[in-house]
């Protein structure tokens, strides 16, 4: 885990007082990944999961309240791991995929 600086102590002491979350919550956000990284080999269940959290993620993007924590906990996410990244990218082809596909007209519109 990082150390806290007294900027980053600021900092979370006004998100936990806003947004009433927790400080642990933050702390790990922005602890070191490193461990994670270590990481070589991911079942099947763990690649569902992150895709799964990979697709939170996004949401939370696209829901039009976001915040900029929420765009730092995408990117704390997606550089905890290879896998993370790729789990990522595998929603982001799914999306553009999805919209291809409803923009695409109907047989009978040809």
């Amino acid at each position: 885990m990082t150390a806290e600086t007294p900027a980053l102590k600021r900092v979370l002491g006004r998100v936990v007082a806003v947004t009433c979350i927790p400080r642990a919550v933050f702390r790990r956000l922005l602890a070191d990944p490193a461990p994670v990284r270590s990481k070589q080999r991911w079942s099947d269940d763990e690649l569902r999961q992150l895709r799964r959290e990979s697709f939170d993620h996004l949401n939370r993007l696209l829901s039009g309240t976001a915040t900029t924590l929420d765009a730092e906990a995408l990117r704390a996410w997606r550089n905890r791991s290879p896998a993370h990244e790729a789990a990522f990218q595998s929603v982001l082809r799914l999306r553009h995929q999805i919209r291809f596909a409803v923009s695409w007209p109907d047989d009978e519109d040809l």
